[in-house]
């Protein structure tokens, strides 16, 4: 074999190599084609699932709109709440202080329920759970300010309890409420025949 057969066999042996790593980066380039293929498909399917969710949503989110518009369209059959006072309610081993909650129908018919202080705090928490804390008027503290007496304490809290009922019964939504209902529903005693009341003038 001379110099020109060997050099030429040198070359061949080159392009030979550098033919199989071309299609070696082919074949490579093929999988990642195919991997590219795959996964804009299953962007297809989730773009298409999602906008079924999205239109799914906006049903929901229509008929959610519907259903408040009936519920704000249901008048509210109170006409007006007070707190008049707080009363003293003895129990076996000791009293409880608890407050006086006159209501007031549309038609003019008044009664009264007496609700502890842990009552309300549920009542707030009902609605919180429904509307969130900047859907709800603020609940007085049990401690909250400072006060020259006790008795100046109590009739603070008596005016922040009554402006937190009238607040829930002139918004729309949270005055119908069922929770709202059953926290105004009458006692099955009388409040005057177990309780002492402490009305402030």
């Amino acid at each position: 074999m001379n110099a020109t057969e060997q050099q030429l066999r040198n070359e061949l042996e080159t392009l030979q190599k550098l033919l199989n790593t071309q299609l070696t980066k082919v074949a490579a380039l093929e999988d990642e084609n195919r991997s590219l293929r795959e996964y804009a498909s299953k962007i297809a399917q989730l773009e298409e699932s999602n906008r079924l969710l999205n239109e799914q949503l906006a049903g929901e989110v229509h008929k959610s709109k519907e259903l408040n518009e009936k519920l704000n369209e249901k008048k509210n059959p109170i006409h007006n709440i007070t707190v008049p006072s707080k009363v003293i309610v003895p129990e076996k081993f000791s009293n409880y202080t608890a407050y006086l909650v006159e209501v007031e129908s549309i038609d003019g018919k008044k009664y009264q329920v007496t609700r502890r202080y842990k009552q309300f705090v549920l009542l707030n928490t009902q609605l919180i759970r429904i509307f969130g804390e900047h859907g709800v008027p603020s609940l007085p503290g049990k401690k909250n300010g400072i006060y020259f007496s006790a008795e100046d304490h109590t009739e603070k809290r008596r005016q922040g309890l009554q402006e937190y009922l009238q607040s829930i019964m002139n918004s729309p939504e949270l005055g119908t409420q069922s929770v709202f209902y059953q926290f105004l529903r009458k006692d099955e005693a009388s409040p005057s025949s177990s309780a002492t009341s402490a009305t402030h003038h």
